[in-house]
């Protein structure tokens, strides 16, 4: 059995070919079009999978996420009535339970990488620094793991266009370093202090919440914090 993942993001969509025991064997990464139509995408699928010589006929089940609500009507026209075709939604089969007073509104996102996050062990807090900066807090109980909550932030992208946007004498700076120095604490010139308000004032973001998460939900020191995402790599050491 050939089981295709989509991850449709705001930003970028994801998706995967993974073989009947789970083993990812492609993966392929495009801009998310929020207007695109079935035809658009299947262009978009058929040759990105018949690059590594795989024939699109053979998928066999489609797992779908997104948070772009308006494109999974599209990417399920892309597939005949053989094909199985799972929403990840809260009512999917997720290895924890969902602890939440409205559960339809946790984003599948949020419940993937949740579901990603469990090899490492529950409790743990997931990050994911996308467009969004998201936190997902998994617990555990008699029962097993359990979802609990988590935070919505601004991501570092949108952070850096509404500083530079919303100001008339801030220039747009690039985020690339070629050295941890790129981020100065005290700046010298007006695009490093730029490059160290946002990363820093990230990175203290994350490391502050995730303090706060441990204290409120009493997790101790040696909890695990998974981070994911474009930006998650301002976050190592």
């Amino acid at each position: 059995m050939a089981v295709l993942s989509v991850d449709i993001g705001n930003s970028h969509t994801v998706f995967g070919l993974h073989r009947e025991d789970g083993k990812l064997i492609a993966s392929y990464r495009i801009q998310t079009d929020r207007s695109a139509c079935p035809d658009e995408l299947y262009v978009f699928v058929e040759r990105s999978l018949a690059r590594d010589s795989i024939d699109f006929r053979n998928i066999d089940a489609v797992v779908l996420g997104t948070v772009v609500p308006e494109l999974e009507h599209a990417w399920k026209r892309l597939f005949s009535d053989q094909v199985r075709f799972v929403i990840a939604d809260y009512r999917a089969p997720w290895s924890f339970r969902i602890a939440l007073p409205n559960p339809w509104q946790l984003g599948p996102d949020r419940m993937a990488n949740a579901e990603g996050a469990l090899k490492f062990g529950a409790p743990f807090i997931a990050i994911d620094a996308g467009t969004a900066t998201t936190f997902d807090v998994v617990g555990k109980d008699a029962e097993g793991p359990v979802y609990l909550g988590g935070m919505i932030c601004p991501g570092v992208g949108i952070s850096m266009k509404a500083l530079t946007q919303q100001t008339s004498r801030l220039p747009s700076v690039s985020l690339s370093r070629s050295a941890r120095g790129d981020f100065p604490v005290v700046a010298s010139d007006t695009e490093s202090a730029i490059r160290g308000g946002v990363i820093r004032g990230f990175v203290a973001m994350v490391d502050g919440l995730v303090d706060a998460i441990r204290e409120e939900k009493g997790f101790p020191e040696g909890t695990p914090v998974i981070a994911t995402g474009g930006f998650s790599g301002y976050l190592r050491g």
